[in-house]
C-alpha cells in the first residue's frame, strides 16, 4: 500500500506524464554560405592576414601570389564561409597580407583570432585565350 505523503507526488508525476507535449517549432537555419564556386574559380593560395587599413574602403585582400587586380573569393578556412573580394597585389614594402574591414565583416569573423584564407580568382574575369 502507497503511503498517504507519496501522493501528492504520485499525482504529479502521473499527470506530467499524461499532460500533452510542448509544441516544437523548428529553428531558423541560417542559410550556409559555401565556398567560391568551382566552375569559375581557380585555387590561387592560402595565407594568414592581417587587418588592413581602415581608410581604404570595400571588400578586398591582398596576396603576394596576385599579380595584377582581380576579382575573386575568399574563404574563412575555420569557419567555411566565404564571400567575393578584390583581390590585390601586395605592396612592396609589406611584409603580410592584408584583409579589409568589410571582408572581415563579410566573413563573419567577430572576435579578434588569427584569420587563415585561401584566396580563388574569378576566371570569368581573364581575357579568353
Amino acid at each position: 500500500m502507497v503511503r498517504d505523503c507519496f501522493r501528492p507526488m504520485m499525482l504529479t508525476a502521473l499527470l506530467a506524464a499524461c499532460a500533452p507535449a510542448p509544441e516544437v517549432r523548428p529553428v531558423p537555419v541560417e542559410t550556409p554560405t559555401f565556398g567560391a564556386s568551382p566552375i569559375n574559380a581557380r585555387y590561387l593560395d592560402r595565407t594568414t592576414v592581417e587587418l588592413g587599413p581602415v581608410t581604404t574602403p570595400g571588400s578586398w585582400v591582398t596576396s603576394r601570389e596576385v599579380v595584377t587586380a582581380q576579382q575573386g573569393w575568399i574563404e574563412d578556412q575555420e569557419t567555411g564561409r566565404a564571400t567575393r573580394a578584390l583581390l590585390l597585389p601586395r605592396m612592396r614594402d609589406s611584409e603580410v597580407d592584408l584583409i579589409s574591414v568589410d571582408a572581415v565583416r563579410a566573413l563573419g569573423v567577430t572576435v579578434p583570432r588569427l584569420v587563415v584564407v585561401t584566396l580563388y580568382k574569378d576566371v570569368r574575369t581573364l581575357p579568353a585565350e
